[in-house]
């Protein structure tokens, strides 16, 4: 499954936390208000305490979305070259603006089946996926991977494939 689809399905499930977090900290504040304690340092402690909440959540998805060895495959992985196999879409799609009156830029996603032919351990197929722009990759085509040192089974694309 890809990063983005995983992204989408976890976002409805952390917006049912952040929703319930919203009214307990609305339950926290109503409690925290009495005659002695006013309003305004009650609401400050809830905007506080939901800017820490959305801070931890940012930091999780971060870790989640981008695990530390993908990290590491992209900064200090092995240059090698792969060849796609097959290359499927698997229809999600992704929009940016453009920077002047032109159509936006739309990239698909692909899962790709590659061919790392790795010097070390020998040619492997494996699969990745990618956002990459219109016209999409061929079989046989050649592309520039980054793969882990220690994992091999993890593999990235040495740069973005498109500027978008």
């Amino acid at each position: 499954m890809s990063t983005w689809r995983q992204l989408y399905s976890t976002l409805f499930i952390m917006l049912g936390y952040s929703v319930c977090a919203l009214l307990g900290g609305l339950a926290i504040s109503a409690v925290v208000i009495t005659p002695e304690r006013p309003l305004l340092l009650a609401l400050s402690g809830f905007v506080v305490f939901e800017l820490l909440l959305a801070i931890g959540w940012f930091v999780l998805m971060r870790r989640w979305l981008f695990p530390r060895a993908y990290r590491e495959a992209a900064q200090h992985g092995l240059r090698l070259e792969a060849v796609i196999l097959a290359a499927r879409p698997t229809g999600w799609r992704r929009r940016k603006r453009a920077k002047c009156i032109s159509p936006r830029l739309t990239s698909h996603e692909y899962k790709l089946q590659i061919e790392v032919a790795n010097p070390l351990q020998g040619s492997y197929s494996t699969t990745i996926y990618a956002y990459l722009p219109a016209p999409g990759p061929k079989p046989g085509q050649r592309i520039s991977v980054k793969v882990h040192q220690q994992r091999p089974d993890i593999v990235v694309f040495d740069q973005p494939p498109a500027p978008l």
